[in-house]
């Protein structure tokens, strides 16, 4: 995503972000897969929300 830097906050929506779509989705899983070693199922990619949503499965999964 193309996202001036300070645009993200915890609490922004996700779907008010222009380039956010399924593709980001999608690439965002891949940089998961490949510098965490895990994924995302389809049901927690489709549930996130907000920033803070991609930082809560973050650190679930960091712990687990």
């Amino acid at each position: 995503m193309d996202v001036p830097a300070g645009t993200i906050e915890l609490d922004t929506v996700l779907e008010d972000i222009e380039e956010w779509d399924s593709m980001v989705r999608v690439a965002l899983n891949a940089v998961l897969d490949t510098n965490l070693d895990f994924t995302l199922n389809t049901e927690e990619l489709q549930n996130i929300v907000t920033f803070s949503d991609i930082v809560a499965k973050l650190e679930g999964k960091l712990e687990a």
